[in-house]
């Protein structure tokens, strides 16, 4: 897919020890927070294109996405990585610059995005659990004054691996100086066996002939 200090010798001293553990408890409970707590900015680019359909994005779309979190991998064990990966640094060479990435939206609201970083990311309105839903519930049924939100959480429980997994994509269809693109967020976050994993982005792409 994040000291308590004692002392009897004043009522200052014992209040500081209060707030130093209640805001220990309280980076804990941020440091483990669960998938579905996630939530991406909300927050609409300039200039949307309010009127825009779905028809309008139907095709191939290519431009890049700026990671703006990516935490939890310190996380994992070493013996879990690749050899000679230096997590760290990759992770820090990935959120310095913009990473390639290309979208499809189908006519049917299906879609798939593939991010170029590291061994890539492909991942798509296809990847839910299909034991649960009849339908994915990430297929784009419309946009909404031009924009669309699609999440999806499942529960992971096979392997002797536990835990939960989340997706959500948003985008808006913006328009400056006749110009199509579409601007938005993207949200992964996997939490295994206590690890909670998180990467989250902003894109803008453009239309491709």
């Amino acid at each position: 897919p994040k000291d308590n200090k004692s002392s009897s010798a004043s009522i200052d001293k014992d209040t500081k020890k209060d707030n130093d553990s209640k805001k220990d408890n309280d980076s804990k409970t941020e440091d483990n927070k669960k998938p579905d707590e996630e939530k991406p900015s909300n927050q609409l680019p300039k200039n949307v294109k309010t009127d825009a359909q779905l028809s309008e994005i139907v095709g191939y779309w290519e431009g890049t996405i700026l990671f703006t979190r990516m935490e939890g991998f310190e996380n994992i064990p070493e013996e879990d990585l690749p050899p000679g990966l230096d997590m760290k640094e990759a992770i820090a060479e990935i959120m310095a610059s913009p990473a390639p990435m290309v979208i499809e939206f189908e006519e049917d609201g299906n879609w798939e995005l593939d991010i170029d970083i590291m061994e890539g990311m492909l991942i798509g309105s296809n990847d839910y659990d299909r034991e649960e839903y009849e339908f994915s519930p990430l297929i784009i049924k419309k946009l909404d004054n031009g924009s669309f939100n699609v999440g999806y959480s499942e529960k992971v429980d096979e392997d002797g691996i536990s835990g939960e997994a989340q997706l959500l994509l948003s985008g808006s269809v913006v328009e400056e100086d006749g110009e199509l693109s579409i601007k938005g967020t993207f949200l992964i976050s996997l939490e295994e066996d206590g690890i909670v994993i998180t990467e989250e982005g902003e894109y803008t792409v453009f239309p491709q002939e």
